[in-house]
């Protein structure tokens, strides 16, 4: 399933580096390769935080609405400096609504839809939220 390299060792790093690194041999197996390349892309980026963005459901059937509980999740984006766009236009958060069928507790993951231009990585908190039938 893996296997570990031996340690990278690089200092005062400001740009995107690559090289040849050793496999760590593992006992018992033979490795096909005793070195692999490797690539390491470093850049600048920044901590976005934003508070409260609204949650929307997707993929409801027509007629169905639904109350999320909550309704609302923090986003921290990590994002390339210099900014390619602008996070807070570009940010949506959706609940799928297929994705309740799979769902023992009502709880669904909520994820992004769209993604500004840039984004490294990102965490959403709570993960996830719960889907509820509104009664008429």
């Amino acid at each position: 399933e893996h296997v570990t390299t031996s340690i990278i060792n690089h200092s005062s790093v400001k740009e995107g580096f690559s090289g040849m690194i050793s496999l760590t041999p593992i006992s018992g197996m033979r490795l096909s390769d005793s070195e692999v390349h490797y690539k390491l892309d470093v850049v600048r980026y920044l901590e976005i935080k934003r508070k409260a963005v609204p949650v929307s459901v997707e993929g409801a059937p027509a007629g169905v609405r639904v109350v999320l509980q909550p309704s609302i999740v923090d986003v921290l984006l990590y994002v390339e400096f210099p900014l390619k766009s602008d996070p807070e236009k570009e940010l949506k958060i959706v609940a799928e609504y297929d994705d309740i069928v799979n769902s023992l507790s009502g709880q669904v993951v909520v994820k992004p839809s769209s993604l500004p231009v840039g984004v490294i990585k990102y965490d959403i908190t709570p993960v996830a939220v719960k889907i509820v039938e509104e009664s008429r």
